[in-house]
Order: structure tokens, then C-alpha cells, then sequence
């Protein structure tokens, strides 16, 4: 098959996974006050969650994006192997992707990954493969794609995968008119999904902060990303670019999300998700310290805080065990007020 062919046949597929047909925002109710500590200061904490659309294929926007800008520009070819480093939703996105087209592709994880998340991409089988290493993901993907017809897919640092997002998760945020957004707090990782959300604000003339999230120094929160390593991979984007930017331990990650497991109905965040949780709660704190709360309020008078949820606690309910130890009162007030608030 000619390129051409390859490139006409390919494109109409990826049309029939636009992201433009996805649902790939949904918006939780206010957290009650068991879980905002703030109501009384006239702050309002939603949940957004991105994991539950698509039956968790909560990157298959961005990894659609960066596959469609591979093939219009022609580095991906019909005999193409894509690789890429990936903690695991990036890696659905690209292998679900990858196996409509019939692309090879590589997904190079960590030792440390869940089981689930691995057995999740490597369940398409061939032509879909996952090679797990205790090193650097990044550097090995690169190794990896010196083989003949191979292509990285640079989550980090392609344009494409913060494009994707402001295109078509961002705007989702905005479909409820009860959800006003004066802030949105994002777990960092590749910065992609900040990124996005932040063009977009800024493309539609919002008035909207978005602030970071990300791990403590030192420490390791599934998807996370510390600022060192952060400053080290992602190049497409910066820290410096946000306002504001919160450090998370990893032990204050896994106790926001159980205790937002306990909230939620049916619902289980994952660590990422708490990760943004507590992000909100020490913005909130650290402003309320300061008295400059009122800078953060909307036309109404009250703070509309929302907090994406990228990740459920399904991938990772063994290490949420041992992370937890023999943790049973999640009684929500007691733990952020002694716990979250208090945590570096």
C-alpha cells in the first residue's frame, strides 16, 4: 500500500474515534462539608473526573492527536512501530489506537507499574507490546525506536498532546453552567492537561487560574511527576508558566483519594486525583493564612474551586493498602485538618 493509501485510510479511521464524540469530562456534584473545610469561608470544591468517560480511556484524546499529527506529516508510515514511554493511560490510548490501524507499538513502563495497568495495554496482543524496565522510561523508549521504522511518541514534549486537551477535554469543563471555575487545580505530570486547559481559558477570554499540583521532593505518586523531574523531561511547557504550584506527599495523595472514595457515590479516585484534591485544599489554606481569599472570588462571591480526577483507585488498591498501612478512620475532617494541611 502506497502512503497515500496508508494516510486516506488511516485518517478515516481516526475520524471515527474523534474526540469530538467523546464524553471525556464529568462533572461531580460540591464536595459536602465532611470534605471541604471551607464552606464556611464561602469556597466551593467540585470534583471533574476524566477517568470514568470511555471506560477509563481518560489519554485517548491526546494520544489520538499525536498519532493524527504523526500521519499528516508523514513519520508515521503503514510499516510504523510507535513507542513510547508511558505510566499506563497514554499507553491505552495509543495501543487502542495503534490496533485499529494496524501499527506497532511498543509501551515502555516502569518494573513498578500495577499489573493491571500493564495487563490493560498489553491485553490487544499483537501488534501491541509492553516492555517494562527499572530505568529511565524516557531514555529507553528513545533506544528502542533506533530500531528500523520505529517512532517515538513524546508525550513530554509533542504539542500535540496539549493541543488535544484544550481542543477537546478542556472545553467540556465549561458545559455546566452551574461550574464557574474561578480555579482549576491539575496533578502534573507531562504539564499537557494543564497546558490545554490554560489555552483554552485564555483562547475564550476565562478568567480562570489554573494551578499545579505536583510530588513532593524526593517522593513517587503514581503519574506524578516531582518538580526535578518535571524541569528535566517536559520541554513543551514549564512550571514557571503557573501561578501557583503545590507539593504533594505521596502518604497525603493515597489518604485524599480513600477519603474521596468514601464521599463519592461509586465513585474511587485514584492518587492522582488526590493529588489535585489536596492541591486545592493547600491553595485554599495557604490564601486563607494570608488573608487573600477574596482575590480568588467570582461575581457571585464565592470561590469556585475545580479539581480534575484523572485516575481511579482500581489500578492500584494493593499499593493503597500498603501505603495505608492498618489506616481505617477516614473521617474526613480529622484528616485534613491534622493530616493534609499539615503534610510538606
Amino acid at each position: 500500500m502506497s502512503q497515500s493509501s496508508f494516510k486516506d485510510r488511516a485518517l478515516r479511521e481516526l475520524d471515527v474515534l474523534h474526540p469530538s464524540k467523546m464524553r471525556l469530562i464529568t462533572m461531580l456534584p460540591p464536595l459536602s462539608e465532611r470534605l471541604n473545610p471551607f464552606v464556611g469561608d464561602g469556597v466551593i470544591i467540585r470534583p471533574a473526573l476524566m477517568y470514568s468517560a470511555q471506560g477509563g480511556f481518560n489519554k485517548l484524546a491526546p494520544a489520538w492527536g499525536m498519532i493524527r499529527r504523526g500521519i499528516e506529516n508523514d513519520t508515521i508510515t503503514e510499516r510504523a512501530t510507535l513507542v513510547a514511554a508511558s505510566s499506563g493511560q497514554t499507553a491505552r490510548g495509543l495501543a487502542h489506537i495503534c490496533k485499529r490501524l494496524g501499527l506497532g507499538f511498543i509501551a515502555v513502563m516502569k518494573s513498578d507499574v500495577p499489573s493491571q495497568k500493564v495487563n490493560a495495554v498489553s491485553f490487544y496482543g499483537v501488534p501491541v507490546e509492553v516492555l517494562q524496565t527499572p530505568f529511565n522510561t524516557i531514555e529507553r523508549a528513545i533506544k528502542e525506536a533506533k530500531m528500523e521504522n520505529c517512532v517515538v511518541i513524546d508525550q513530554y514534549n509533542d504539542p500535540a498532546n496539549a493541543g488535544s486537551q484544550c481542543e477537546f477535554m478542556a472545553p467540556q469543563l465549561w458545559l455546566d453552567p452551574e461550574c464557574h471555575n474561578d480555579v482549576i487545580v491539575i496533578a502534573g505530570g507531562t504539564l499537557a492537561t494543564a497546558i490545554g486547559t490554560e489555552q483554552h481559558a485564555k483562547k475564550h477570554g476565562y478568567s480562570s487560574s489554573v494551578i499545579l499540583a505536583i510530588c513532593a521532593d524526593g517522593e513517587e505518586i503514581p503519574a506524578g511527576r516531582t518538580e526535578q523531574s518535571i524541569r528535566r523531561e517536559v520541554k513543551n511547557g514549564s512550571l514557571d508558566d503557573f501561578s501557583e504550584v503545590y507539593k504533594v506527599s505521596r502518604y497525603a495523595a493515597f489518604v485524599a483519594a480513600a477519603a474521596l472514595s468514601h464521599e463519592l457515590n461509586w465513585t474511587m479516585p485514584g492518587p492522582t486525583s488526590g493529588m489535585a484534591f489536596v492541591g486545592s485544599l493547600k491553595l485554599i489554606s495557604k490564601h486563607r493564612q494570608e488573608g487573600t481569599l477574596d482575590r480568588m472570588r467570582g461575581p457571585d462571591g464565592t470561590i469556585h474551586i475545580t479539581f480534575l480526577c484523572p485516575d481511579g483507585m482500581e489500578w492500584y488498591f494493593e499499593i493503597a493498602k500498603a501505603e495505608l498501612h492498618g489506616e481505617r478512620d477516614f473521617e474526613a475532617k480529622r484528616i485534613l485538618g491534622e493530616r493534609l494541611l499539615l503534610l510538606p
